[in-house]
């Protein structure tokens, strides 16, 4: 025995309009308080280096990061750097937004232990120096959380060493900030 539907004719039309009101009513999607309601972040960076990272949001688009903790590139040292970032926004999702950045900044290398001068390059002139300078190129993704005010971020920086010689190395890190 078949059952009747009656107005089968407009069940179709009748479920999309309800899916429609459905949407409509919707709360819409909120872009992330970081960068614009929370401007500093601040937490932990693994790899080299490994320490403290931070990052504050001067624009929507550009913001000044910084670590400083053990270097390991290039020997045993305490390692600092800030760079210049600019950011592209991958994707605004209801429950994290995914920018990309690219930036530029200066890095500095301490050294407690013997440096590599494959990494920073030789000179007769700086002799036995315990201080390395160079220029990082950094880029990366950071994927951050809508619900909770905090990004997880992976970059890499190839990087030229200018003191005590010249010398190429790559620099990178995963980290994880808490945004204030």
């Amino acid at each position: 025995m078949r059952r009747h539907i009656p107005n089968r004719r407009l069940l179709v039309p009748s479920a999309l309009l309800f899916a429609a009101l459905a949407f409509a009513s919707a709360e819409p999607a909120r872009a992330s308080d970081i960068g614009s309601g929370r401007p500093f972040g601040l937490g932990i960076i693994l790899g080299d280096p490994t320490g403290i990272s931070g990052k504050w949001y001067i624009a929507s688009e550009h913001a000044i990061d910084f670590a400083i903790g053990a270097g390991w590139m290039g020997g045993h040292s305490l390692h600092v750097h800030a760079d210049y970032l600019f950011h592209v926004m991958l994707t605004n999702h209801a429950a994290f937004d995914l920018p990309l950045y690219i930036g530029v900044g200066p890095t500095f290398a301490f050294w407690y232990g013997p440096y590599h001068d494959r990494y920073w390059g030789t000179s007769d002139y700086w002799g036995d120096s315990r201080f390395g300078l160079g220029v990082r190129v950094p880029f990366g993704i950071s994927f951050q959380f809508n619900a909770v005010p905090l990004d997880l971020f992976l970059e890499i920086a190839p990087a030229l060493g200018l003191l005590p010689g010249i010398g190429f190395f790559v620099e990178g890190g995963l980290g994880l900030r808490y945004w204030f």
